[in-house]
């Protein structure tokens, strides 16, 4: 998706992979279960300085215990409506909203 991103839209995409352990463990044994957590940053080609962080966590399946990807979160700041949020964050929001739809219209 990362890759669909900076092929085929105006940003590109700078990742950080954090790798966890988390345990399940109830009264018969303890399960690990890895969890990736990424966070980053999407920005314009060429233009450091419109950009927009964000983060991609793994939910885990309750029933089956495995971790898929969630959706991808832009961080924002506590209190603020989004209106609030600088016109180019919000720039980059839309851009790669629409980018990525049309990565999974176009899969």
């Amino acid at each position: 998706m990362f890759l669909y991103l900076a092929q085929r839209s105006p940003y590109a995409a700078s990742l950080y992979l954090e790798q966890t352990e988390h345990y399940r463990i109830n009264e018969n044994d303890a399960v690990q279960i890895d969890v990736t957590k990424i966070t980053g940053r999407i920005e314009e080609k060429g233009n450091v300085m419109k950009s927009a962080s964000f983060s991609l966590e793994r939910k885990i399946d309750d029933e089956t215990d495995k971790s898929v990807f969630s959706k991808l979160c832009f961080q924002t700041i506590p209190g603020y409506s989004l209106a609030e949020h600088s016109e180019i964050e919000r720039e980059v929001w839309d851009g790669t909203r629409r980018a990525i739809k049309n990565y999974f219209e176009n899969l």
